[in-house]
């Protein structure tokens, strides 16, 4: 039944990640909007886990698909399709730098407090709203094949379809990491967020990138890695950490709401001593802050050489972001097992 949920919920989001973002429109097909698609799942399952009492899970997600995004899927977009000639690195990579290293300095802290959210919100804003746009390479390989377009209608469809579906991959998710808990003696949230759940959406998003899938370019495909792994750390990630916090106040409320009329409580249960939502935010994941923190670091770190243009990346980087992706899962499991 575990194994049913789990690869259930991870079949449903591969899907709907490639119907989703393979759907975008091509008048509009750029960075930012395969990446709003790309963060629906993120958002809608880390909610859906804060719903379901698994806030670790929740807060661990987005910073598990930055991870993968940054690692996995940067190896396999320089592999796949390799720079053309002439290509010049967009220096606008370089602003996921600070966003890293804010994050960074809230987990050495333990907490993600209001200060940290509305740093990461104002910023990450600034950041995309001056992202320097990458020029369209029409210049194909030959082996890629034309996509036939899709409408605005029917992508707008589609994407209904995908959070509708993404939803209860979510709650499958969360059934199956109980059923995950019942045999182990330490929490499943960091494995499951890690090895299933954020693969399961970053994969998808990678592959719409690579032949012969419709091309945006190679910096705008790496642009997309980038922009993606921003508004995880950004934007998801401060929001779901504001709803962590809370949620002891909005979910009681939401259950009066739908209780029914003989069983509707005379009053809602009784909040703690200090009921403010400054006062709840909840500190970083511990895994998060160990291993996936530290592959986002390394890459970030590689980015400044690159948007400079001092080095141009290729399969020997590609290389070492896998190893670190590899070892960003040896670390998580040692850690959680």
């Amino acid at each position: 039944m575990m194994m049913l949920l789990l690869g259930g919920a991870a079949l449903i989001l591969y899907v709907v990640g490639r119907f989703t973002v393979g759907a975008v429109p091509a008048g509009m097909d750029r960075p930012v909007p395969r990446v709003l698609v790309a963060l629906v799942p993120v958002f809608a399952i880390s909610i859906i886990a804060v719903v379901m009492k698994r806030p670790i899970l929740a807060m661990h997600l987005p910073i598990a698909c930055a991870a993968a995004a940054m690692s996995f899927g940067l190896a396999a977009v320089l592999t796949g399709r390799p720079a053309l000639p002439g290509a010049v690195p967009n220096r606008s990579w370089a602003l996921l730098v600070p966003a890293v290293a804010m994050l960074l300095i809230a987990a050495l802290g333990g907490k993600l407090d209001f200060a940290v959210i509305i740093a990461l919100l104002a910023y990450g804003w600034l950041a995309i709203s001056t992202w320097q746009a990458d020029p369209l390479e029409i210049a194909l390989p030959e082996s890629e094949t034309a996509v036939t377009p899709a409408s605005p209608q029917l992508a707008a469809a589609i994407w209904f379809v995908g959070l509708a579906a993404a939803c209860v991959a979510g709650v499958l998710a969360m059934h199956g990491t109980d059923h995950l808990d019942a045999v182990r003696t330490r929490s499943s949230d960091s494995l499951v967020a890690v090895f299933l759940l954020s693969p399961a959406i970053v994969v998808p998003f990678f592959f719409e990138l690579l032949p012969p899938c419709r091309s945006i370019g190679w910096r705008g495909s790496v642009s997309s890695l980038m922009i993606f792994t921003m508004a995880c750390l950004c934007f998801v990630l401060p929001i779901v950490a504001t709803f962590v916090a809370a949620a002891p106040r909005i979910l009681p409320m939401v259950a009066v709401l739908y209780a029914a009329p003989d069983t509707q409580p005379a009053k809602l249960p009784a909040q703690p001593a200090d009921t403010s939502i400054l006062a709840a935010l909840p500190s970083l994941p511990a895994i998060a802050a160990r291993a996936d923190l530290l592959v986002l670091v390394g890459v970030s770190l590689l980015l400044i050489p690159v948007a400079a243009g001092w080095i141009k990346p290729g399969k020997l980087e590609a290389l070492a972001l896998l190893v670190c992706y590899l070892m960003n899962l040896l670390l998580v499991m040692a850690a959680s097992v």
